[in-house]
């Protein structure tokens, strides 16, 4: 049965980063009834708009000249595509609304960037308005996840990539992972992945209500969860692969009490917008770090 042009919807995933949006990209890059390009995430937006993620615009860029074009053509191919979106977001647009229409049993297109989270009301205004000129049914999901976890998570992360790098041997980091964490927790290029509450109001100002799917991290590995995901997409429920956990990071050192109390003071104010919206009996159930939130931020009724 083939898809008809109103039935094209386009995914916009803004984030957050460490709260599945990579689980989430394998899952719908295999699915039949999706096409989700050649990148998971396309970072143009970001690139453009935010300072601390122009990095992605540079790479773009560098990718086009290292890539060698008579070994790799296909790649290279890629790689002036993707800079050409940066050039000219038409380009961007007009990509995703030909790749909607490469295959008639495709009903979803889209691009899953975590940073897009820090993008502004006026640059998710935009998105929005070209996608449906194009004809596209938007839909947009927003993971978050315990804001300790998560940034906990991240620095992990962080940790464990520099290791790898050819550069650094054995590197050897003299700070804590709770150290780090007091240290990069107020740094812009990690709160515009974590303030959720900034997203949230961004999000609820330019979209409409059905537009919008808010999820948390601790609870989306369900079928359930999967089952209501396929739904607000628009595409038929094939059962996701649960145990497969992308870029999982293994605690090794136990967190401070100090570490957890500065996350929960400098985020207290997105605790409380999470709070509001998926409500505090749930976060009670499914974040740790949300009990110190309420024992060191007395709140009214949520």
């Amino acid at each position: 049965m083939s898809v008809t042009p109103q039935d094209k919807t386009f995914l916009l995933g803004v984030g957050a980063q460490k709260c599945g949006t990579t689980w989430l990209y394998d899952y719908l890059d295999s699915h039949p009834a999706a096409k989700m390009g050649f990148i998971k995430e396309y970072h143009i937006f970001d690139g453009i708009h935010i300072p601390e993620c122009g990095v992605f615009y540079e790479r773009a860029r560098d990718r086009v000249a290292q890539i060698n074009r008579i070994k790799q053509p296909e790649k290279y191919e890629q790689a002036k595509l993707w800079l050409s979106f940066y050039e000219d977001t038409e380009n961007y647009f007009e990509f995703f609304l030909k790749l909607s229409k490469s295959d008639p049993m495709t009903q979803l297109v889209g691009d899953i960037s975590p940073s897009y989270s820090g993008l502004s009301p006026d640059i998710f205004r935009t998105i929005r308005s070209n996608l449906i000129e194009r004809g596209f049914r938007v839909r947009v999901v927003f993971l978050m996840r315990d804001p300790v976890e998560r940034l906990w998570s991240a620095v992990r992360m962080g940790r464990r990539k520099t290791k790898r790098q050819p550069s650094n041997p054995g590197l050897v980091f003299k700070q804590t992972e709770a150290q780090q964490i007091m240290e990069v927790a107020t740094q812009p290029k990690f709160e515009l992945r974590g303030r959720y509450d900034r997203t949230i109001a961004a999000l609820q100002e330019v979209f409409e209500p059905e537009e919008l799917y808010f999820a948390l991290y601790e609870e989306m590995f369900t079928p359930a969860s999967a089952q209501a995901l396929t739904t607000f997409l628009n595409i038929p429920h094939v059962t996701p692969d649960f145990d497969q956990i992308s870029n999982a990071s293994p605690k090794k050192e136990a967190l401070s009490d100090d570490a957890q109390a500065f996350v929960v003071d400098h985020y207290k104010d997105t605790y409380l917008a999470t709070a509001r919206l998926s409500g505090a009996e749930k976060l009670r159930e499914l974040w740790p770090s949300f009990h110190l939130y309420e024992h060191r931020h007395e709140t009214g009724p949520m």
